[in-house]
Parts: structure tokens; C-alpha cells; sequence
């Protein structure tokens, strides 16, 4: 069976669920939170997915990371392959890896830098991101 898929991801241990965006507060506020657009067995259609992914490669070369976003880059990344590009994504449930985390002590004040949440938010005219256990940070 074929898919059609621009990007196919693993889960990534217990994570690595099916993600969908969807606008909050006539459109200020961008809702990330579990959810799937289709399903065909364990194959979800979603917005976003893990990092651990298989993608065209051409794909990868039109939407590409933002260079000047260095940390909160994954959900834009997603948000313009999903919403803006209407890239066809799906994670497989049935398969994962191991992501073993190593925390690096200078790697947790680099992930804590504002100015780059700030980036990705205002670039698609949000004022905040709510996440999936509710959380909200502003730009």
C-alpha cells in the first residue's frame, strides 16, 4: 500500500506521539496538542512528529530549519511543513528508537534562550504557544 507521504516518523521511546496545531484566541496563540488528522492501522496522519523521521529529500531542501531559530526550531519547522507547506506527515506507532538524552549542563541555559521562542512565534504572528499538558509561553 502507498502512501504519499512527505515525511514518515518513528516514535521516539514512550514520546514521539501524533501532534496537531490548531489557533487559539482568534489566532494569537498556537494550541500544539496530541491528536491525528486520519489513521490506517498504526499509520497516523498529523501535523508533527519527533525529530527521529525519514523525509524527501527535496522536502528537506524547500522547507529546511530556520537558521536564525536555535532552540524552539521543531514545532516551527512543523508548523510551516503542516500548515503552510500542506506536507502529507505521519508517524508509525509501531515502530520507535531509543533516544538516549545525554543533558549536558551547558545544553539546558542554551535549550532556556527566549529570544528564539520569540523568533518563531512572531514569524507566523503568534503571541504565545500553548503546549500539551497546558503549559503557555509567550513570545
Amino acid at each position: 500500500m502507498e502512501y504519499d507521504l512527505d515525511i514518515l516518523a518513528v516514535r521516539q521511546g514512550a514520546g514521539g506521539r501524533p501532534m496537531l496545531f490548531s489557533p487559539l484566541m482568534n489566532g494569537t496563540r498556537i494550541w500544539m496538542h496530541r491528536g491525528e488528522r486520519k489513521r490506517i492501522g498504526e499509520t497516523c496522519w498529523c501535523d508533527m512528529v519527533s525529530n527521529a523521521f525519514l523525509a524527501r529529500r527535496d522536502t528537506i531542501a524547500r522547507v529546511r530549519w530556520d537558521d536564525e531559530i536555535k532552540t524552539y526550531e521543531h514545532w516551527e519547522f512543523f508548523y510551516r511543513a503542516s500548515q503552510i507547506e500542506h506536507l502529507q506527515i505521519a508517524v508509525a506507532l509501531d515502530c520507535s528508537v531509543v533516544h538516549d538524552h545525554v543533558a549536558a549542563k551547558p545544553y539546558g541555559a542554551l535549550r532556556a534562550r527566549p529570544k528564539f521562542r520569540r523568533l518563531g512565534l512572531r514569524k507566523h504572528g503568534f503571541d504565545s504557544l500553548r503546549y500539551p499538558g497546558g503549559g503557555i509561553v509567550h513570545a
